[in-house]
C-alpha cells in the first residue's frame, strides 16, 4: 500500500513539472482576479516574457485596464462588464500595450466563478494571438492589391472591347449593310441573308457594350456612384423583368473612387443574387450617408434561405462582397428567412462630414 502511494506522489509530482515546464513555454498567461474589482490575485510568470511588465505591477490597482489598447479600452470593458454578469464562461479579443510600447494581441478565455448569484473570481488564459492576427491583417492588405489589380485589369479589358472589339463590328455591320443595298435587286435572297447577318451583327455589338459596363462601368468613373448605381438597377430591371427601386440621400458631394467601386461592385453581386435565386419581382436599393460612414442595402422580397442554404445560394459572390468590404474597412450584413426575403446592408467608413446632395 505505502510503495503504490509513493509511486501515485511520484506521478503527481512528475505531471507537476511537466505542467509547470509547459505553462513556462507557451505564449499563455494564466491569471485569476476579483469580479468586484477587477484586481488580479494571481498572474503567471508568461507575463513578463509576453507583455514586458514586472509581475507586481500587475497586481497595482486598474493595471490591465489601464493598458489595453485606447481604441479597444472602451468596448472591451463593456463586453467584460456584459459577459460577467452572465455567469457564463467566455472569450474574447483585444490588444495591449507592451512594456516596450509593442501591441500585443490577446484571445483571452475567461471562466467564471460565482457563489449564491454573485460572481466572485474570474479565471483565465491570455493567449498572444499576435502572429495569427498579423497574419491575418497581412492576408486582408494582399486581398485588398489583388482585388486593386483585378479592377485595374477589367477596366483594360473593358477598354478594348469598347474601343477595339465594339468598333470593329459596328465596321463589319456597316459593310453588310452596304451589300445588303447592293444585293436587294439583283440578289433578293442573298439580300434577306445579309440582313440577319447584319442584325446578328448589331445584337452582338451590343452584346460586347454591355460585357464591357459589366466589367467597368464608364459612368462610374465619370459620373459617379450614384449615377452609375442607378443606371445598373435600370439596366437589370429592364433584362429580368424585377422592378428595382433606386433611392438615395444624404450622399457627401465626391466619394473616394476606391470606395465608389467597392460599393458598386457589392450592388452589382446583391442584384444578381437576386436575380438567378430571389423569385421576386421586386427589388429595393438605398445608399445614404451616416455620419463616419456610407451605406448600401439591398433587400428583396422572394423566398428567402435558413442560414445553411443561403452558403450555397450566395456562393462566391458572399466570399467576394465581404472581401471587398474588409479590403476598405466596411462590414457585411446578410439577413435571410424562409418566404421572407433577404436584406444585404454594406457599411464602409468615411471619415468626411456627410452633407446632403
Amino acid at each position: 500500500m505505502s510503495k503504490l502511494k509513493n509511486i501515485k506522489e511520484t506521478e503527481l509530482q512528475l505531471r507537476g513539472k511537466w505542467l509547470g515546464r509547459l505553462s513556462e513555454t507557451i505564449n499563455c498567461i494564466p491569471w485569476e482576479a476579483s469580479a468586484e474589482t477587477w484586481q488580479f490575485t494571481y498572474v503567471g510568470p508568461q507575463a513578463v516574457r509576453i507583455l514586458g511588465y514586472p509581475i507586481h505591477q500587475w497586481y497595482e490597482k486598474r493595471f490591465w485596464t489601464d493598458h489595453i489598447h485606447p481604441e479597444d479600452r472602451e468596448s472591451t470593458i463593456d463586453f467584460c462588464l456584459n459577459a460577467s454578469q452572465t455567469f457564463k464562461d467566455y472569450e474574447f479579443e483585444y490588444r495591449m500595450i507592451a512594456a516596450d510600447g509593442s501591441v500585443v494581441w490577446l484571445s483571452d478565455i475567461v471562466t467564471v466563478e460565482s457563489v449564491d448569484g454573485t460572481t466572485q473570481t474570474l479565471r483565465g488564459f491570455m493567449i498572444d494571438i499576435t502572429k495569427r492576427r498579423m497574419s491575418a491583417q497581412e492576408l486582408q492588405a494582399l486581398s485588398g492589391r489583388l482585388l486593386q489589380v483585378q479592377e485595374v485589369e477589367r477596366q483594360r479589358i473593358a477598354r478594348e472591347l469598347h474601343d477595339q472589339l465594339s468598333q470593329d463590328l459596328a465596321l463589319v455591320s456597316i459593310e453588310i449593310e452596304q451589300l445588303c443595298q447592293k444585293a436587294s435587286e439583283s440578289h433578293p435572297h442573298l439580300a434577306e441573308q445579309l440582313e440577319r447577318l447584319a442584325m446578328k451583327t448589331q445584337e452582338m455589338t451590343s452584346q460586347v457594350q454591355t460585357f464591357s459596363r459589366q466589367l467597368h462601368p464608364s459612368q462610374l468613373t465619370d459620373l459617379g456612384l450614384v449615377t452609375a448605381s442607378r443606371s445598373l438597377c435600370n439596366e437589370i430591371s429592364k433584362a429580368s423583368n424585377v422592378q428595382i427601386d433606386f433611392s438615395h440621400s444624404d450622399l457627401p458631394n465626391s466619394i473616394p473612387q476606391e470606395v465608389s467601386v467597392c460599393l458598386y461592385r457589392v450592388l452589382q453581386d446583391s442584384l444578381g443574387n437576386i436575380v438567378k435565386h430571389s423569385g421576386t419581382r421586386k427589388a429595393q436599393v438605398e445608399l445614404a450617408g451616416h455620419p463616419g460612414e456610407i451605406q448600401l442595402q439591398v433587400c428583396d422580397f422572394g423566398i428567402g434561405s435558413d442560414p445553411g442554404i443561403r452558403k450555397v445560394t450566395f456562393g462566391l459572390g458572399l466570399v467576394s462582397m465581404r472581401e471587398r468590404l474588409h479590403s476598405a474597412g466596411g462590414t457585411l450584413l446578410v439577413e435571410s428567412q424562409p418566404s421572407a426575403g433577404t436584406r444585404i446592408q454594406a457599411r464602409v467608413p468615411f471619415p468626411v462630414p456627410v452633407s446632403s446632395n
